[in-house]
């Protein structure tokens, strides 16, 4: 099990605000690199390989996701359980925890993306091509994994 550093609600807190503000980008603003360097501010080691990091396009973010398991779903459990933590039911995610929902894009199709419980717990936050960082009700998610 992997400890939070002991502020580890005011870095997510400035994290989730700072992520806010900014423009989609793959490879640095996605849904992969927005869970993963949100545990980051939480006092996680980075879950995804140096190797994984290098994509900047659309076709590259499926490569590192082929080669972290095949699918989102199958890459989040494998990049979670490497920082030690658990797949849980989604109602027993707290604040911080990583999530998977599916998503609705701008053509109207959905896709599976990461993201994190947001700071009232209520909510997930995840990264949208268009619309920057949304919310949506943490009961919308389909997979979870927790610190405890």
């Amino acid at each position: 099990m992997i400890e939070r550093v002991p502020d580890w609600p005011e870095r997510l807190a400035e994290y989730l605000d700072r992520r806010q503000r900014m423009a989609f980008a793959w490879g640095t603003h996605d849904c992969c690199r927005f869970a993963c360097l949100g545990l980051v501010a939480q006092g996680c080691p980075d879950p995804m390989p140096v190797s994984a990091r290098r994509y900047r396009s659309e076709d590259g973010a499926a490569r590192a996701i082929a080669r972290l398991g095949g699918t989102l779903d199958e890459a989040a459990t494998r990049l979670s359980h490497a920082v030690g933590l658990r797949a849980v039911p989604v109602l027993m995610a707290g604040r911080g925890c990583p999530v998977l929902a599916d998503m609705v894009l701008p053509d109207g199709s959905y896709a599976p993306a990461l993201g994190l419980v947001g700071m009232d717990s209520r909510f997930a936050m995840f990264v949208h091509p268009t619309d920057g960082l949304l919310r949506s009700p943490a009961t919308a998610c389909r997979r979870a994994w927790s610190f405890d």
